[in-house]
């Protein structure tokens, strides 16, 4: 399936509007008032920014790079559910369908890991699994306070993983690899010890993210490209 297919761009439509949807929800929780909104819509703006958006279009760039037929039902998946959450307020229905696909997404990383076991594969990878535990606890109900490490975890390891992706051209050395591990191992464990003690899995979690935050600053590639002939790549460069 090509990259510009009927249904990778239907995919794309669909998860745009999830992001409309999930901003409409966020200024609603701002206080805005604005009319023709659910009053459950508000409490929405986090399944639908963190799996109806940014899941669906993670999960389907790497469909698209794999090319196989059956992965597209996880972006898929991801996208009815977002869309079931607004339709079925008071259902799990919406629930249920963006964890098959977090689920499906893991499988779907495990295969390119076993095609390219590297530091940053397994980093996607286990993002994805933040995905899936954290939509596991969200279905059976647990307060949104013990689900949120674990879709930040979904999010920031994914980021982080692709930038290490990028910055492998640099061969980075065993060292830096390992400072890497460690700083992305505190940010895990913070997200591990959160069901029992959330204050200080927060506080870990922080250290961590400030780790990989320095981590990025001084080894990512972006750092040499501020340097670079090219005038777009000076300004992402920066940008990032």
């Amino acid at each position: 399936m090509q990259k510009n297919s009927p249904v990778s761009l239907a995919l794309i439509l669909l998860a745009l509007l999830a992001l409309l949807a999930g901003l409409w929800a966020g200024l609603l929780r701002l206080g805005w008032q604005l009319g023709g909104g659910q009053s459950s819509l508000p409490l929405e703006h986090g399944p639908l920014m963190i799996s109806g958006f940014l899941g669906s279009l993670i999960i389907l760039e790497r469909v698209v790079a794999l090319n196989k037929k059956w992965m597209f039902l996880a972006p898929l998946l991801s996208g009815l559910g977002w869309v079931a959450l607004l339709v079925f307020p008071q259902v799990l229905i919406g629930a249920l369908l963006i964890t098959v696909g977090s689920l499906l997404a893991v499988f779907i990383l495990s295969i390119m890991v076993s095609r390219e076991p590297a530091l940053y594969t397994l980093t996607m990878q286990i993002g994805v699994l933040c995905w899936l535990i954290g939509n596991l606890l969200w279905v059976s109900g647990q307060p949104i306070f013990m689900v949120i490490l674990w879709w930040m975890g979904f999010l920031v390891l994914t980021i982080t993983g692709e930038r290490l992706e990028l910055s492998r051209v640099l061969r980075p050395k065993r060292f830096v690899r390992i400072l890497f591990g460690l700083a992305a191992g505190i940010f895990l464990l913070g997200i591990f010890i959160s069901p029992w003690q959330a204050v200080a899995a927060a506080r870990l979690a922080g250290v961590g993210l400030i780790c990989l935050c320095l981590w990025l600053v001084r080894y990512d590639i972006a750092r040499r490209n501020l340097h670079h002939p090219a005038a777009l790549t000076r300004y992402i460069a920066t940008c990032l």
